[in-house]
């Protein structure tokens, strides 16, 4: 057994060098920052040497921070505090345990020695002293009257010098050799030791049992997570295969179904082929005899002809006759004179007619034009238009009363004037419009600059701000911005008086001769007037002058230069809160822009300060003013333009310019003395005598009547005639087309069947069959429609078996040629699959399958079965130490459950049928019973 007899700690945290003696059992005790916790972890130190597992303050019940170099360095503060150190520079620490054999009265040293270095870095190393004890000389070197702790160096001399004195060149050769020295202790002697020391009062049983009691052992699954990985491939892959087959099957269904489509295609073919060619025969029978009756028409026709021919004959004999008798006859000669007269006279009214309509039309709609300018209101003075009213009422009531022409005259100046006044009254509305849109325009850009926060000011001002900044690359500025004026009430006052130097520009004094310069040099290229440039450096020495109760007082800058530049101009203009106090000042000014200069009082004019400038105010109102002015502009506009648009539509319809008023008078008393003519005319030919030519006329027309009627029959018999030869030609054409196509049809047939052989015997009896109930056309237009059907049906299996064979190329990495011509490719892949690859992968998974549950049973599930058992052996110990220990008058024992959270998992590790059944753990008896345990498991590796 070996017992801790005494403790060495040398520049470890508050101990500078602090020798400890133990004898048996040692309570330490002490308060809050006595150095307890400092203590035990310097046996952490030592006694685990590994820092990653050490808990430093772990016994203080606290978070910690502290580490190994705040220890030896002395930290100091609250554990979360940015404290200082104890020690800085170079130096080395130690803390060494002295230990004692029982059995054989033997000490030993068992160490640590720690160098330190000013740059915050150190090393460390384990060091064990056998036969040795603690005195005050073994770690130090005395030199004079000081001691220096031997560092690492030193301590590697020392033990080569001492055989009993071993440095560790590593933690693990350390921890092995401390094991054994110890009395061959575990390796969780290590972990027991960290929990022991921050052992605390047992609040949470479960967590007291999983830290003091269970021996956490881990299992290595590596092997079984191999074959169950393994397993798992194998049986991917002839799921992946099982996928492979399935969608060549379907590929393979697709196909054959393109086949059984393209044999009911063949024989429909045939059967249209059939019933075609049968058709065509019989076209040219039905041809040949409709020529032969054509052929009989035709000799009727012509026989026909020639009767209608003699006939016509004798008519025009007889014509001829009474025709002479007629052409003879005085009153016949005067009769057909009078006529003919009548009709020319007639003809020249109907042309005259004609004339006047095309003349009213363009009168009525200037007519119109002028009603219309009535309506719209557009005449200042009433007009009458009754005369052009009655003109054009005249041209169409073929009436003997007209205007007089001196009065159209006098008209005809009057709508020339109306027209050219209208005119100039559009053309000035149109340029009022373009002035309008511009101002729009630019109101509109100068909205969308204020609502981006920019004042507008003349071009000119921008125009030289510009130039300067360029000249002087230095910012200029307009002195308006950088003015405020607190007071609204004071606000119109400012902007007037001051009203162009509101923009006057700001340089500092140093720029403002180079500015001037440029001034001068650019104002004639530029054309810039009106604009002032500040000498800042004067007006600087106005920055404090002012009258009290002067205007000034009013504006506020945080500018120097421009407070004394207004202090120069407002300072000495007073306010007066009425007009009758102007005269008490000498210069002043009310908040309504009255001004007293001179003993003369002067009204500012609104437009100067209605726009105001300065301030936060400016920008708002002079937002709100140009939206006002916008929608004054638009509703000016709005309307303007519509009276543009009546006036112009109504002008579009200005036909004054076209009539002649003159010549339509003139025409109308033309058309007057026409009528005049005729009437006398008609007069004449109701006073000839005609009784002793009616007879003969009406022989005549007769005989003319007799004439036209049979050249009309003649007539049709020739064109009819015609149409009969002309049929026979395309009788004769069509046969000969027909015996073509029969000859054409004939071989396409032969070619057909020599191609497909075996289905035409079916597709003859089919043909046969249909042929009792339907004709031969019907049969081929019947099944050429369902053949376009059928076809349909193949170009989309067709499709979606292309589709298929790609979708299977991109999923399956398969080089097969995605078309019809390539599906061997599939199929053989299909028979590989099925014949080779697949038995040979189900073989494969079975044995994967048996080497996986093989490792899992005798490995993971026997050793966790191991575990378990031998947890319940320990709890049977501290049962066994427990039951005759009394704690007043209770005793406790330790009662072994499954968790509920994890029963499922227990029940299934402890079921004897995992490790003894005939059925593979993989099979459905114990899928079923475990399936949800298994599952989770499973997942979990």
């Amino acid at each position: 057994m070996k017992t801790l007899t005494g403790i060495r700690l040398i520049n470890w945290h508050y101990f500078t060098d602090q020798t400890i003696i133990l004898n048996g059992n040692t309570l330490i005790t002490g308060a809050n920052g006595a150095g307890k916790s400092t203590i035990l972890d310097a046996l952490q130190l030592v006694l685990i040497a590994n820092l990653t597992e050490i808990r430093f303050n772990v016994s203080a019940y606290s978070e910690t921070r502290r580490d190994l170099l705040g220890y030896v360095r002395g930290k100091t503060g609250e554990e979360n505090s940015q404290g200082g150190f104890l020690r800085s520079g170079d130096f080395s620490s130690h803390v060494a345990l002295e230990l004692a054999d029982t059995t054989t009265n033997n000490t030993f040293i068992l160490g640590v020695v720690v160098d330190v270095f000013k740059d915050g870095s150190y090393s460390h190393a384990f060091y064990k002293w056998e036969n040795t004890r603690l005195t005050d000389n073994l770690l130090v070197t005395v030199t004079g009257n000081k001691e220096f702790p031997h560092n690492l160096k030193k301590m590697k001399d020392l033990a080569r010098i001492h055989q009993g004195l071993k440095v560790y060149s590593n933690v693990q050769s350390y921890r092995e050799d401390l094991l054994q020295k110890l009395g061959i202790l575990p390796e969780r002697f290590f972990s027991l030791l960290v929990k022991g020391i921050g052992f605390s009062p047992i609040v949470e049983l479960r967590k007291f049992v999983y830290d003091y009691i269970l021996q956490e052992k881990d299992i290595d699954i590596t092997d079984m997570r191999e074959n169950y990985q393994h397993y798992r491939k194998m049986e991917d892959l002839v799921e992946e295969i099982l996928k492979k087959i399935s969608n060549l099957t379907i590929i393979k269904d697709q196909y054959q179904e393109i086949q059984r489509l393209t044999e009911v295609v063949i024989e429909q073919d045939y059967l249209i082929r059939l019933g075609s060619l049968e058709h065509l025969a019989q076209k040219l029978q039905q041809t040949r005899s409709e020529e032969k009756k054509t052929a009989s028409k035709l000799n009727e026709t012509k026989t026909a002809i020639k009767t209608l021919e003699n006939k016509l004959q004798t008519l025009t004999e007889e014509q001829k006759s009474l025709t002479g008798a007629l052409l003879s006859n005085t009153v016949y000669q005067e009769l057909e004179k009078l006529k003919t007269e009548l009709n020319r006279l007639m003809e020249n009214k109907k042309t005259l007619n004609e004339e006047l309509e095309t003349l009213g039309k363009d009168l009525g709609l200037t007519l119109e034009f002028l009603d219309n300018l009535v309506k719209e209101n557009l005449f200042n003075t009433a007009m009458d238009w009754t005369i052009l009213k009655d003109l054009h009422h005249a041209i169409y009531s073929d009436t003997e009363k007209i205007p007089e022409k001196e009065e159209l005259e006098k008209y005809k100046t009057q709508l020339n004037q109306v027209s050219q006044s209208f005119n100039q009254e559009l053309w000035n509305l149109e340029n009022q419009l373009k002035d309008l849109e511009e101002q729009i325009t630019k109101l509109r850009e100068n909205i969308k600059q204020l609502e981006k926060g920019k004042l507008q000011y003349k071009p000119e001002v921008n125009q030289l701000k510009q130039l300067l900044e360029q000249g002087l690359t230095e910012p200029v500025q307009i002195l308006c911005e950088q003015l405020e004026i607190p007071d609204e009430k004071w606000q119109n006052a400012v902007e007037g008086y001051l009203n162009t130097r509101r923009f006057d520009l700001l340089v500092g004094p140093e720029y403002f001769d180079k500015a001037l310069k440029i001034y001068k040099e650019v104002r004639q290229q530029y054309r810039i007037h009106g604009v002032g440039l500040i000498n800042t450096e004067k007006a600087l020495t106005y920055i404090d002058r002012y009258d009290q109760g002067s205007l000034a007082e009013e504006v506020t800058t945080n500018n120097p230069y421009a407070r004394g530049y207004i202090n120069l101009l407002l300072g000495n203009l007073m306010k007066a809160q009425t007009e009758e106090e102007l005269k008490r000042f000498t210069r002043a000014i009310t908040p309504h822009c009255m001004t007293y200069i001179n003993h003369a009082a002067r009204q500012i004019n609104t437009d100067i300060y209605a726009q105001p400038f300065i301030g936060q105010r400016a920008l708002p109102r002079q937002l709100a003013i140009k939206k006002q002015q916008l929608l004054e502009l638009e509703e000016k506009r709005q309307i303007i333009s519509h009276r543009h648009l009546t006036l112009k539509n109504i002008l579009a319809k200005d036909y004054s310019q076209r009539i002649n008023l003159i010549s339509i008078h003139q025409k109308l008393e033309k058309r007057i003395e026409l009528s005049q003519t005729i009437d006398r005319t008609k007069a004449k030919l109701a006073q000839l005598d005609d009784t002793t030519i009616i007879d003969l006329q009406m022989r005549l027309e007769t005989i003319d009547k007799a004439i036209a009627d049979s050249q009309q029959e003649k007539e049709q018999s020739i064109k009819h005639l015609g149409g009969l030869e002309e049929k026979i030609e395309q009788l004769k054409k069509s046969q000969k087309n027909i015996s073509f196509e029969i000859t054409r049809a004939n071989k396409e047939l032969k070619d057909f069947r020599n191609q497909y052989p075996k289905a035409f015997p079916l597709a003859l009896r089919r043909y046969l069959k249909e042929r009792k109930t339907t004709n031969p056309e019907r049969i081929a237009i019947n099944f050429r429609t369902n053949q376009e059907g059928q076809k349909t049906q193949r170009e989309k299996v067709q499709s979606k078996l292309n589709s298929l064979q790609t979708n299977y190329n991109i999923t399956f990495q398969f080089g097969g040629s995605p078309t019809i011509q390539g599906v061997s490719q599939y199929l053989e892949e299909l028979i590989r699959l099925e014949q080779s690859e697949l038995p040979n992968y189900q073989e494969k998974v079975s044995l994967a399958r048996k080497d996986a549950e093989q490792e899992f049973k005798e490995h993971f599930i026997s050793q966790l079965r191991e575990q378990i058992e031998m947890a319940r052996d320990e709890f049977t110990r501290l049962n066994d130490a427990l039951k005759d220990v009394q704690f007043g008058n209770d005793r406790y024992q330790f009662l072994i459950t499954a968790e509920p959270g994890k029963r499922k998992y227990y029940d299934m590790l402890m079921d004897d049928y995992i490790l003894y059944g005939s059925d593979s753990i993989f099979g459905n008896y114990f899928q079923e019973k475990h399936s949800e345990a298994l599952d989770e498991l499973f997942r979990e590796l």
